[in-house]
C-alpha cells in the first residue's frame, strides 16, 4: 500500500491507524542477480521500509467491511454489467433480475471484469508467462542459501533463470517462479513475453 496513494486514501477514510496495526513493513531493496554466479547488484534507488507496507487481502477486506454501516453491502447478488444512462450515472443489472443506479462505479472484479466492457472491448489473453508461487518458512535457518540470495529485497530479476523472491522482515519468504513461453497470436505472429520481473508478497 503506497504512501502517496493507498495510504492517503486510508487516511482520508480514517482507517490509516487501523491499517498500520495490521500491515507489515517489508524490505524495499531491488537486486539484479547474475544467472551464473548469483552475484547481487543493487539497483541505485532510494527506498524506505515504510513506503509500501503489505497487508493480507482478508485483513484489508475485513477492515473495510468493519468500517461500513450495517446494510451497506448487498450480499447474495452479482453485478453482470454496467450501462451508461447519459446523465453521468450508470445502471447496474444484477443476476437476481433487479438493477441499481449509481453515479460512481468501481470495477474491482478481476481479470474477467463485468465492468471493463463499459470502458473497453479489450479481453484478457495469455501472454506466455506462468508464475508458480512459493513460500519458505524460517528461511534464515532452513533455507540459508535462499536467504543470502534474496537479502532484504522486494524485487529480483534473474535474467534467464527463474527469479527467487525477495525476503521481507521476519523469517518467511514468498517467491514467484516464472516460466516463459513463446505465444502465437491469431494473426500468426510469434511473440516473446516480457522479461522476468518478480514481485514478492512475503509474510
Amino acid at each position: 500500500m503506497h504512501a502517496g496513494t493507498g495510504q492517503a486514501a486510508l487516511h482520508a477514510a480514517g482507517l490509516l491507524d487501523r491499517f498500520r496495526a495490521l500491515a507489515r513493513p517489508e524490505g524495499q531493496e531491488w537486486r539484479l542477480l547474475d544467472p551464473v554466479t548469483a552475484t547481487a547488484l543493487p539497483f541505485p534507488r532510494p527506498v524506505h521500509d515504510d513506503d509500501s507496507p503489505e497487508i493480507d487481502r482478508g485483513q484489508l477486506r475485513g477492515m473495510f467491511l468493519d468500517s461500513l454501516v450495517e446494510g451497506t453491502v448487498r450480499w447474495g447478488c452479482t453485478v453482470t454489467g454496467a450501462t451508461p444512462l447519459g446523465d453521468g450515472t450508470w445502471r447496474l443489472p444484477l443476476d437476481d433480475g433487479t438493477t441499481e443506479d449509481a453515479d460512481l462505479v468501481v470495477g474491482a472484479d478481476g481479470a474477467w471484469s463485468r465492468i471493463r466492457p463499459a470502458l473497453s472491448d479489450a479481453t484478457p489473453g495469455y501472454t506466455g508467462a506462468t508464475f508458480i508461487e512459493t513460500d519458505f518458512d524460517d528461511c534464515d535457518t532452513r533455507h540459508p542459501a535462499l536467504a543470502r540470495m534474496g537479502g532484504h529485497t522486494r524485487m529480483a530479476h534473474i535474467r534467464t533463470q527463474p527469479p527467487q523472491g525477495p525476503r521481507p522482515r521476519g523469517t518467511s519468504t514468498g517467491s514467484y517462479l516464472p516460466e516463459r513461453n513463446l505465444v502465437q497470436h491469431a494473426s500468426g505472429q510469434v511473440v516473446d513475453p516480457a522479461a522476468n520481473l518478480v514481485h514478492d508478497r512475503g509474510r
